[in-house]
């Protein structure tokens, strides 16, 4: 598998902003966007999601919760290429992350991240 050309970051909170800050910082070309309508100082963010997954080849969920995922991801449907796989490193339930399977099918990658934000923000979590 290739390298991913253009990562967006879906939720830009303290672990999701860290796993942008360190993407970014090994030259990825990474796109940030959060509910909130926070900003990364290390990344380039946009306020429309959408414009953020129709260029991207993976997209990497950073969300609260469940009904977190399944709003952003409503709401990006229809703009997610055929090729362009998801990736959830949200801690949600793994009832959630079937009916996401299911709805989103072999793109969609359940990886919910073991460590502290330090340890994301050195490519430490796992």
């Amino acid at each position: 598998m290739s390298t991913p050309h253009t990562i967006a970051v879906l939720g830009l909170g303290r672990m999701g902003g860290a796993i942008a800050t360190r993407l970014a910082a090994q030259g990825r070309d990474v796109v940030g966007w959060t509910r909130s309508g926070r900003t990364a100082d290390t990344v380039k963010t946009t306020d429309d999601p959408d414009e953020a997954v129709a260029r991207a080849d993976l997209v990497v969920l950073a969300l609260f919760d469940g009904a977190a995922c399944r709003q952003v991801l409503d709401r990006v449907h229809g703009s997610l290429r055929a090729d362009t796989i998801v990736l959830n490193t949200s801690t949600i339930a793994p009832a959630e992350a079937a009916e996401l399977a299911r709805r989103l099918g072999p793109a969609y990658v359940h990886a919910p991240l073991l460590g502290s934000v330090p340890a994301a923000a050195a490519g430490l979590a796992s």
